[in-house]
């Protein structure tokens, strides 16, 4: 197994379990906040544990780039490969159109947030049927993946914007470092997909893209796994509906109004999507172009061991 792989799984391991700890035991869930004496060593644990996936991650890219991972470039990602992450970005297309729609059921919809989710999965889904029909990777189409820069970049623009509690609250501060995170990412396959990868390109991609996954998946499972294992009195105040939320702090008039909300679908389904670019490509074949008696270019799959395939 491919070491930035078995860093990906540890990470997402890890950091579930002390994102469950941290929630069944460390937060007051009628505000949201940790306990004061645990704070700090809740900070600590989890967001140490991502940190540690990061560096993970980029160790454990470089040791691969040893390998056949090393020489993978954009032109690789054909057929198949490129026909998962068109898929991938299809689904998440979907999603953050479903999103938008979801977003303008609340209470207090934010046209800003409708906006960058419809335009967001209308470029996407375009973007996707071409990665579909092609099935390989032409720069513009790396470009356009910049897009998912700039609609995570939108949502974590919103999510400061609504939660003025956003640094005493966990489940806020998550949401917007994998925002940002999932920013970041984008631009790194965009840049790599594009056929303007540096030396250090892929290393920073599977950094970004492991620890942004992992947070995001981190989170919702542990958010999930609370709402079924935790005592009553916690359960209670997890739903899956951020109007239900937000209808019961108007009900309680905002005392002790606090209610923690599932991971959004969207983010979750971009937490997958950008674990399976990676692992796609992780397991990528690098591809020469040869020429036969002929004077003809035919291409070969070269192996790590350099011989032709």
């Amino acid at each position: 197994m491919k070491k930035s792989l078995i860093a990906m799984i540890a990470g997402f391991v890890l950091c579930t379990a002390i994102r469950l700890y941290t929630i069944a035991a460390c937060t007051d869930m009628t505000t949201g906040f940790y306990y004061h004496d645990s704070a700090l060593l809740c900070n600590i644990l989890y967001y140490g544990a991502v940190a540690l996936t990061f560096v993970g991650a980029v160790i454990a890219a470089r040791f691969d780039e040893k390998g056949e991972f090393g020489r993978i470039a954009e032109t690789d990602i054909t057929d198949g490969r490129a026909a998962v992450i068109g898929f991938g970005l299809l689904i998440s297309a979907m999603f953050a159109g479903y999103e938008g729609m979801a977003e303008a059921k609340t209470l207090t919809p934010s046209s800003m947030l409708m906006m960058a989710d419809y335009a967001f999965a209308a470029g996407a889904a375009i973007l996707a049927f071409i990665i579909l029909y092609k099935k390989e990777f032409k720069p513009f189409m790396g470009f356009i993946l910049a897009l998912g820069g700039a609609y995570f970049t939108a949502r974590g623009i919103n999510c400061f914007k609504e939660r003025m509690v956003i640094a005493s609250v966990s489940e806020y501060v998550i949401a917007a470092l994998c925002a940002v995170g999932a920013a970041v990412t984008f631009l790194m396959f965009a840049r790599f997909l594009s056929g303007n990868s540096g030396k250090h390109t892929k290393k920073a991609m599977f950094g970004w893209g492991t620890a942004t996954a992992v947070m995001t998946l981190s989170s919702a499972a542990a958010t999930a796994l609370a709402h079924l294992t935790a005592p009553e009195e916690i359960s209670r105040r997890i739903t899956v509906s951020k109007r239900e939320a937000e209808l019961f702090f108007q009900t309680v008039y905002g005392k002790d109004g606090y209610m923690m909300v599932y991971t959004p679908l969207v983010d979750i389904v971009t937490g997958l999507f950008i674990a399976a670019v990676l692992i796609t490509v992780l397991y990528a074949k690098h591809t020469e172009v040869a020429v036969n008696a002929e004077g003809t270019a035919e291409s070969a799959e070269v192996m790590t061991d350099g011989t032709e395939e």
